[in-house]
């Protein structure tokens, strides 16, 4: 029975040794990651996270929101290679251009998600469910409006620094999307304005067919 007992004791101090020296991997858990601070650190979240879908929509507006009124990061961790004050100052444009950018479009879907293609008969036992929805496609809308704004008049700001060149992969991508943003070869105002309008269609065909 002493030995049995003795047994026992060994054993339990043999699995507590394991539980106090094993990795938190073995558990599937992993230590808080740190507080996020900087734009590129949202940013990059943003695109590690880029997925169709209302709650993802949501989620991914979230961190470019704290992405444009974040600090950005020392230039020596930045997205490309910064050597002076000019170059810094053409980075963080630019980023912030490609950001309202995003965020413009992700309002586009997020307003989308609460629109329809179009109204038929068999709708109208729905209609103020669908005006209510509508309402909250159009928010989304406008909010896509100051976004896309703000991505054009940093656009335009970014392309005045001409003397301060910034190379590489993301950062030559974000230059020449800010250029057909400023030349208006990306006319984002068009597709925002369609949905409005259209919009504006399916809530007079509502009313119409209310009245019948």
């Amino acid at each position: 029975m002493y030995k049995f007992k003795t047994t026992i004791y060994i054993l339990l101090l043999f699995l507590v040794s394991q539980l106090v020296y094993s990795s938190s991997d073995d558990f599937g858990f992993k230590p808080l990651r740190r507080k996020l601070r900087y734009v590129e650190e949202f940013y990059n979240l943003y695109t590690m996270n880029h997925m169709p879908g209302t709650g993802s929509i949501e989620r991914n507006l979230v961190y470019l929101q704290y992405a444009l009124n974040s600090p950005y990061i020392h230039p020596i961790q930045a997205l490309c290679i910064i050597k002076t004050r000019q170059q810094h100052q053409k980075y963080k444009l630019l980023l912030r251009t490609r950001i309202a950018f995003l965020l413009a479009k992700g309002f586009v879907q997020l307003g989308y998600q609460y629109d329809k293609e179009d109204i038929y008969f068999f709708n109208m036992e729905f209609a103020k469910d669908l005006k209510d929805s509508f309402r909250i496609a159009e928010h989304y809308y406008k909010e896509a409006i100051a976004y896309w704004k703000e991505a054009k008049r940093v656009a335009a700001k970014s392309l005045l620094l001409k003397d301060a060149r910034v190379k590489g992969a993301l950062i030559d991508s974000i230059k020449n999307e800010a250029k057909k943003i400023h030349y208006g070869m990306i006319n984002y105002a068009k597709i925002i304005n369609f949905r409005l309008k259209d919009l504006e269609r399916k809530n007079k065909k509502i009313d119409s067919m209310q009245r019948k």
